[in-house]
């Protein structure tokens, strides 16, 4: 399919721009299976003004997590990292004056500090932005439960001019698909939807959600998954992030 020359790109983050390493996460023992899991540290922390074991914090955390990812699937509305925490301590049945607000922010921070630990920028993917800045304006819209993090990572790694704008679900309240994101990022640009192009790796939450506004949609496949034929097809597919500086 061909596309037009952009006006402005956009990224998707994780697993796109940066790529998730679950090995980085440090590993716990849960019913005699290792697993990698940011847990064990947010006890430590939590466990300064409760006895909650761990093992209940651990089955609220996994609870809890999957109960917010059912209903993020339902309407795709974002619940912040600190509102999954509080959800996390109501399930314990502990008040909210039992955990102070500092220790409750040094949870929160302890899970996010290292989920970021895992989330690497190759050295490709660098070059490819360094390369394209100069060309177009480049942007990213992200679904992350905690905006502080994606500034981290991007300052981190040096690139925290790079990108404009910057839009983070936990600030808009929805997540990808959903329209309100993407026409959020175009606002800022002060561009119509065909004059962007959007770069993400999920087929259901990146590529529709583009296509439904009118963004054209760039997939990157990196695993070579087989496109299932009831979701929508890309304008282009790259195996390769890349790739992506031969297209236009």
């Amino acid at each position: 399919m061909i596309m037009k020359k952009p006006k402005a790109i956009l990224f998707d983050l994780c697993d796109t721009l940066f790529l998730f390493d679950p090995q980085k996460l440090p590993t716990i023992l849960v019913n005699g299976q290792e697993i990698r899991s940011t847990t064990r540290l947010v006890h430590q922390v939590l466990a300064l003004h409760t006895s909650v074991s761990f093992e209940a914090f651990y089955t609220a955390f996994v609870d809890t997590s999957q109960e917010i990812a059912r209903d993020r699937e339902k309407d795709h509305h974002e619940v912040t990292s600190l509102e999954r925490f509080h959800k996390i301590l109501d399930r314990l049945d502990l008040a909210p004056d039992q955990i102070p607000a500092s220790t409750l922010m040094r949870a929160v921070l302890t899970h996010m500090n290292t989920m970021a630990s895992a989330l690497l920028l190759p050295s490709s993917h660098r070059a490819l932005v360094e390369k394209i800045r100069g060309k177009y304006p480049i942007g990213i819209i992200t679904n992350f439960d905690h905006s502080p993090t994606v500034h981290q990572l991007l300052h981190r790694e040096g690139l925290e001019t790079f990108f404009e704008p910057v839009v983070i679900s936990a600030d808009v309240g929805w997540r990808k698909p959903r329209q309100e994101i993407f026409q959020k990022a175009l606002d800022l640009l002060g561009l119509k939807a065909g004059d962007t192009v959007f770069v993400g790796n999920d087929l259901k939450i990146d590529v529709e959600g583009a296509n439904a506004i009118g963004i054209p949609a760039v997939w990157f496949n990196r695993h070579g998954e087989i496109p299932p034929p009831h979701l929508p097809v890309p304008h282009y597919t790259l195996s390769h992030l890349e790739e992506l500086e031969k297209i236009f």
